[in-house]
C-alpha cells in the first residue's frame, strides 16, 4: 500500500470507527485485519466491514465478519478493501463465493494544496448549529443518497455532533436558500468528506465545488494536513479540478446469497 493509500485508508476508516461508537445502535468489531463498524441504520451501505491490516486465517476473518454482521439487526454490506492491497484476503473472499459489488476511487489531497473554486453566484458556507440548517442537511442528503429521512437524520445525529470537533456538518446556502451541504470527520491530522450535496435544481453551477473546498478549508483548520474521500462517478472530475489525486480504488466485496 502506498504511503497515500495509507493516509486516505487511516481517514475512511476513523470516520467509521467515530459512527460505529457515537450512533445509538452502531457496533465495533475487530478481529485478525478485518473491522465490522456499523451505523445500525436501515440501509445496508451504512453497515460496513473493513480491511484493516494483513490476517493470519483470511477465511477465518471473512467467516468471523460474516458472523457478526449476521447478528445485526440492520442490513449490511460486504468487506471494503483498497484493491491489491490484500491479495491473500481477496482470494479468500473469491474461494468463499464473494463478488465484486461496488468500486469507489480513492481520492486525497493535502489540504494546503487546494486549487481555488469558483460558482455561479455566492455560496454563504457555515456549519450546521440550527434546526433549520439541520433539516436543510437532512434533506439534501436525503434526495441526493436516495437515504429515507429517517436514515439521513441517524447519519449522524445532530446530538451526536453537538459539542464535538471530530464531526463538521456545513451547508451552503445562495440567495437565502440551502444549496449544498458537506460532512468532515476528522482523525487525528486526516479527515475524511462525505456526503458532498448539491440540490438537483442547483446543479451545475459550482456550489458542490465550492462547498467540497470550504470543507477541506475547514479541515485545514481543525488541523487536518491531509482529506481524503471516496468519489462518485458524478464527483470524480470535480474532485480532480481541485486538486485531489487518485490513491486507488476501494472495492467492497458482498457475498451475493447472503447480501
Amino acid at each position: 500500500m502506498t504511503e497515500d493509500c495509507v493516509i486516505a485508508a487511516a481517514a475512511f476508516v476513523g470516520a467509521w470507527r467515530w459512527l460505529a461508537t457515537r450512533l445509538p445502535a452502531g457496533t465495533l468489531a475487530e478481529h485478525d485485519g478485518l473491522l465490522v463498524a456499523t451505523s445500525g441504520l436501515a440501509d445496508r451501505t451504512l453497515n460496513p466491514a473493513f480491511a484493516v491490516s494483513s490476517s493470519r486465517d483470511p477465511a477465518g476473518a471473512v467467516r468471523w465478519s460474516a458472523a457478526v454482521r449476521a447478528t445485526l439487526p440492520a442490513p449490511t454490506t460486504g468487506i471494503d478493501l483498497p484493491e491489491s492491497r490484500y491479495p491473500d484476503l481477496e482470494r479468500a473472499l473469491a474461494d468463499l463465493g464473494y463478488v465484486e459489488r461496488a468500486r469507489r476511487p480513492g481520492m486525497l489531497i493535502e489540504s494546503d494544496s487546494l486549487t481555488e473554486a469558483e460558482c455561479d453566484g455566492p455560496l454563504v458556507v457555515r456549519r450546521v448549529t440550527s434546526t433549520a440548517d439541520w433539516v436543510a442537511y437532512v434533506e439534501l442528503q436525503a434526495e441526493t443518497f436516495g437515504m429515507t429521512p429517517e436514515v439521513a437524520r441517524g447519519f449522524p445525529t445532530y446530538e451526536a455532533i453537538t459539542g464535538t470537533a471530530d464531526v463538521t456538518l456545513l451547508v451552503g446556502a445562495h440567495e437565502g436558500t440551502v444549496v449544498s451541504a458537506a460532512s468532515v470527520f476528522m482523525t487525528g491530522t486526516v479527515a475524511a468528506l462525505y456526503g458532498v450535496a448539491t440540490a438537483p435544481a442547483s446543479r451545475g453551477r459550482g456550489f458542490g465545488t465550492a462547498i467540497t473546498a470550504h470543507a477541506v478549508r475547514d479541515a485545514a483548520g481543525l488541523g487536518a494536513a491531509f482529506v481524503a474521500l471516496q468519489a462518485t462517478s458524478d464527483g470524480y472530475s470535480m474532485y480532480r479540478r481541485l486538486g485531489f489525486r487518485d490513491v486507488g480504488d476501494w472495492v467492497v466485496h458482498v457475498d451475493p446469497a447472503v447480501e
